[in-house]
């Protein structure tokens, strides 16, 4: 019987953030000890495990499971904490005796004190610890940093496509079937990747960045390819190897997979300029609401720089003073990290009127407080949102009216994902004339439907979309990359 080993260790990175990862966090998204994660669903990070635990009796397989853990997107992780998570995994995976092969969830841009490359130390350790004849595979968020490491101490990684990220699970299953066929000796996969000398972001719900999924998928149909990922990286990380890279694993063919890896990067590169939606200024996005009329559907305002799924606080206040300095009214967020509003709003409990100091405390970039005076509209203990397959927790969930204009308030740094987080917190929508939404691109696909028009908001914060107008400083990177330096590959 083949011996496999599941795990999962995955946070996101903003190298940028003052909000340091601390155990806690992973307490607060998931943390489960070893054979203690939940048989009903996956989470984004666990879906190698889940798929294996499904697929064990057909491939003759005895699955062991290990530490399960993840943080929300914040600023490094405590060097004591992430050494404690990583000792625990490899704790595990040694406690199960000889692994033919080692599955992990992982997301790629986990960085520690000390540690700028977590994932390529992590599977440094699993390499040493099954050595050379095990088959080591991971899943991978498209939104990492692929290291020479990572590639030299796994034999298989592979990426989500989709951003928003829908196909976890469907990834998950082409690892666990290479893994298989990989142990059995059928095939010897082989890696190879290319860099595209820049950092852009692409969104594959729709063109251009919708028809470079098909390409990768088309590529995949070819004999001896047996897998293509695009590493979209993560821009508000500032570590050696950030940027936009091409990976293609094909069967035991390394010019092959070379020279597909660089196919894919030039094309990649080609569209670095329209591959996700423009920004808005706050001026633009202003006059925008002031020429809308009333009865239509909302315009979804996305404060992308602020998003906590990019490691932000969540709780800066330029778009909503902006609209409410310009007599603008009839306005919904969601939703904005500050648990001292919070907890000052659930002592007086619902129905209660106050005076409210509203965000801007976490950093500079998160502008000034906003003071209201304030209803409490509802008061929601242990909120959270699905997305991924799994739950994803905002702790005590706090709306606030102020006239027309309601706000959430929230206690867990988590980005707004669906339209159902308003409605959870008592918040029609459809009567709204703005809603604004702390994401860069998750919130779509649940709101696209209910929208009259979406725009992505240039505005100040530490998560970065545009890194050659961004109001961070890069130290580490190792190479010219477009759009900092130039406009010409390396």
């Amino acid at each position: 019987m083949t011996r496999v080993f599941c795990a999962a260790l995955a946070t996101e990175t903003n190298t940028f953030s003052p909000i340091a990862t601390q155990r806690h966090h992973f307490d607060e998204w998931f943390h489960y000890p070893a054979g203690t994660h939940p048989r009903d669903a996956p989470t984004l990070f666990t879906a190698p495990l889940w798929v294996a635990r499904q697929r064990a009796e057909a491939l003759g397989w005895s699955v062991s499971e290990g530490l399960c853990a993840a943080a929300f997107p914040s600023g490094p992780v405590v060097r004591a904490d992430y050494l404690a998570l990583r000792d625990q995994l490899l704790a595990d995976l040694r406690s199960v005796g000889p692994a033919d092969i080692v599955l992990l969830g992982l997301h790629g841009a986990m960085v520690a004190d000390g540690y700028p490359d977590c994932e390529g130390d992590i599977l440094r350790h699993v390499r040493d610890i099954v050595g050379p004849q095990a088959i080591v595979a991971a899943e991978l968020d498209p939104h990492c940093h692929l290291t020479e490491s990572m590639l030299e101490a796994a034999d298989l990684l592979i990426c989500f496509k989709e951003y928003p990220h829908s196909d976890s699970l469907q990834r998950a299953e082409e690892l666990v079937e290479l893994a298989h066929q990989a142990h059995c000796g059928r095939i010897k996969p082989v890696m190879r990747m290319a860099d595209t000398g820049m950092i852009a972001q692409f969104f594959t719900g729709s063109e251009p960045a919708r028809g470079l999924v098909a390409h990768m998928r088309e590529l995949e149909r070819r004999d001896g390819v047996l897998s293509v990922s695009l590493v979209h990286g993560f821009a508000s990380g500032d570590v050696e190897d950030m940027g936009t890279r091409s990976l293609v694993i094909t069967d035991n063919n390394a010019d092959l997979a070379q020279s597909l890896a660089g196919q894919l990067a030039e094309r990649a590169w080609n569209i670095r300029t329209s591959a996700a939606a423009k920004r808005t200024s706050m001026d633009a996005a202003v006059a925008l609401v002031r020429k809308l009329g009333d009865g239509k559907a909302p315009l979804v305002l996305a404060d992308c720089a602020d998003n906590p799924g990019g490691g932000a606080p969540g709780d800066s206040t330029y778009m909503l003073r902006a609209l409410l300095d310009a007599g603008e009214s009839n306005i919904a967020v969601a939703a904005l990290w500050d648990p001292l509003a919070v907890a000052m709003a659930e002592a007086r409990g619902e129905g209660a009127r106050l005076q409210l100091r509203i965000g801007g405390k976490a950093t500079a970039l998160s502008g000034l407080p906003l003071d209201l005076e304030v209803r409490v509209e509802r008061i929601v203990h242990h909120a959270s949102q699905s997305f991924g397959g799994g739950e994803v927790p905002m702790g005590t969930l706090v709306t606030v009216s102020a006239g027309a204009t309601e706000v959430l308030l929230c206690t867990l740094r988590n980005q707004c994902l669906t339209p159902q987080l308003l409605a959870d917190g008592g918040v029609d929508i459809s009567t709204k004339k703005v809603v604004i939404v702390k994401s860069n691109h998750h919130f779509y696909d649940g709101f696209a439907p209910l929208a009259g028009d979406i725009i992505y908001l240039d505005t100040p914060g530490v998560a970065v979309n545009d890194p050659a107008t961004a109001a961070v400083s890069y130290k580490n990177l190792r190479r010219p990359l477009w759009p900092l330096r130039n406009d010409s590959r390396p």
